[in-house]
Formats: C-alpha cells, structure tokens, sequence
C-alpha cells in the first residue's frame, strides 16, 4: 500500500469515528507503527489532523475549540470540502478552511476525489445525503 493509500485510510477513519490509534491502524493495514506514525506526522504537517499519544484526531476534536454554530433545525452547522488531492497546495486550502470553519463554530467535513470525477461525484452526493449545510469544492477537471 502506497502513502498516499494510506493517508486516505487514515482520514477515511478519522471521518468516521473522530479519532485512530497507531497501534489499531499499523495492525489492520499490515504496516509498522512507525510508518503509521510517519503518515499521521505528514498529515499532521499539512493541517488535516492533529497528533495525539498514540494517535490522531481531527482538528475539531481538539478542546478550546469555539461552541458549534447551530442552524435553522437547531443542530450544528456542517460545511463539506471536496479537493483533488491532500497534497500540492491542498494542504494550505485544508488547514485555511478548517481554521475559518473552527472560529464560527462550524464543523467541516473533508473529502478527497484524488482526481478523479467519479471518486468526486461520489464524495458530493455522500455529503448531500448527510444533509451538510454547505459545500466547497475544488473541481479535480473532469
């Protein structure tokens, strides 16, 4: 498995559960927990996770964060970001939007197409159907 392959997992995960341990992710990829943790030290640089003892958590995770935003239906506000890629100048856009988001009190969700339309289609329509408040998408050209 590929970098790259396996930073996705690892955001994948965190999306789902808000936090992964080393130990748990090194296991269940077939990998060394020192690569694991050279993966999450990498997506810790590029602003889309925290590093925490043993593991990572989204940045939302991280107390002090402001209160969430509540919409009209009395529930948090939920903004979802598509990018190509998390990589290049991504990381940047990533950790800009999530900084934005955090200080209104708003959670964003993350999704990667990696180039590619389909991945990207499916992305959008995921986060449609999870009812998101609002969504960003840098369009990955096809």
């Amino acid at each position: 498995m590929h970098a790259e392959q396996r930073h996705q997992e690892i955001l994948r995960r965190l999306r789902e559960s808000g936090s992964v341990r080393v130990s748990d992710v090194a296991g269940e990829l077939g990998v060394s927990p020192i690569t694991v943790r050279r993966d999450v030290e990498a997506l810790a640089e590029r602003g889309v996770l925290v590093r925490v003892h043993g593991g990572a958590v989204l940045p939302e995770a991280v107390p002090g964060a402001v209160a969430p935003t509540v919409g009209a239906g009395g529930r948090e506000l939920v903004v979802g970001l598509v990018v190509p890629a998390a990589d290049y100048y991504y990381p940047e856009v990533i950790k800009g939007a999530r900084e934005a988001a955090a200080e209104r009190g708003i959670r964003l969700v993350l999704g990667i197409s990696q180039y590619d339309p389909e991945q990207e289609r499916v992305q959008v329509r995921h986060m449609l159907s999870e009812g998101i408040d609002g969504l960003l998408i840098t369009p990955c050209g096809g």
